[in-house]
């Protein structure tokens, strides 16, 4: 059971690394039609290469850690990155898409930053991130 549960969480961050991925390729080198299709403006042109850089990075990130244990002292800093930066960008994209509305496409963003912020939340503060108790001390 441990090691299917450790399976699943390696599939669920590889997914989160694609997306994240190809979102940032994306929005690098396509930033105003990125614009126009989430935000529904086309002026958005180097903030969005510069959150293109930004996704990339978080993807390559989660690429490399896709396979490690998501615990420790060095894949808890990745779980925490990622958990920082989805409750952060979930919360901003919530707040935005509530006071001044969004394309179909934003919402299905703002999900995706949701449904991350839960994953990897769980994952830090959840007992996914403690050693298994052994009975010795």
């Amino acid at each position: 059971m441990s090691n299917q549960i450790g399976v699943s969480r390696s599939w669920i961050v590889t997914i989160f690394a694609f997306c994240l991925a190809a979102l940032g390729l994306a929005f690098m080198f396509a930033p105003q039609e990125m614009g126009v299709t989430i935000l529904g403006r086309n002026d958005v042109e180097p903030i969005a290469s510069l959150f293109g850089a930004a996704m990339v990075s978080m993807g390559l990130m989660n690429w490399i850690a896709r396979n490690s244990a998501l615990g420790g002292i060095y894949g808890r800093t990745v779980v925490s990155a990622n958990q920082a930066h989805f409750v952060i960008g979930s919360l901003i994209l919530l707040k935005h898409g509530a006071a001044v509305g969004g394309t179909g496409a934003y919402w299905v963003l703002a999900a995706f930053y949701a449904l991350g912020a839960i994953f990897f939340s769980s994952l830090l503060f959840g007992t996914g991130m403690r050693p298994p108790a052994t009975g010795q001390k």
